[in-house]
């Protein structure tokens, strides 16, 4: 299934985003001006710090996205790095897939884990509350173990 990634590049969209030598990973596009304590559908957003903002490429058109891993890490990407997030599960699954050939597997689907959480509240189906601690329900997630097999197509 193709999926148009036009309406990708918007802050708060929830994204694909390819950093060289690193896999593709979950991450939030952010208004560089955002103000400290801004919230989004209740979810605080964090400002990017001053040393992210002066590192803005000159050339081209880049957009500043802060990735959803547990340090948080801010990076400038073009548009064609990123690709829109929990639209297309068959695009989501190529991408999961594709991160668990290295080592960060396990922040991979963690972090895609904080992404579904994040973009249910802001589709208002949950609370943040609810989510605090269990990652959620989904039957589409694998186990560990099932992680670790290679599939069989």
């Amino acid at each position: 299934a193709v999926v148009s990634t036009q309406s990708t590049g918007k802050p708060m969209d929830v994204v694909w985003a390819k950093c060289a030598g690193y896999p593709t990973y979950p991450a939030m596009i952010i208004d560089p001006s955002t103000a400290p304590g801004y919230t989004h559908h209740g979810i605080p957003i964090p400002s990017p710090p001053s040393e992210v903002l002066q590192q803005q490429p000159d050339k081209g058109h880049s957009f500043l996205v802060l990735f959803f891993d547990i340090r948080r890490t801010w990076q400038w990407l073009p548009h064609r790095k990123l690709q829109q997030l929990g639209v297309d599960s068959e695009l989501d699954n190529a991408k999961l897939a594709e991160g668990k050939k290295g080592s960060g597997k396990k922040g991979i689907v963690e972090a895609f884990k904080r992404a579904q959480v994040h973009l249910k509240v802001v589709n208002g189906e949950s609370s943040e509350q609810d989510n605090e601690e269990e990652p959620p329900e989904s039957d589409t997630m694998e186990t560990e173990e099932e992680a670790a097999e290679p599939e069989q197509n």
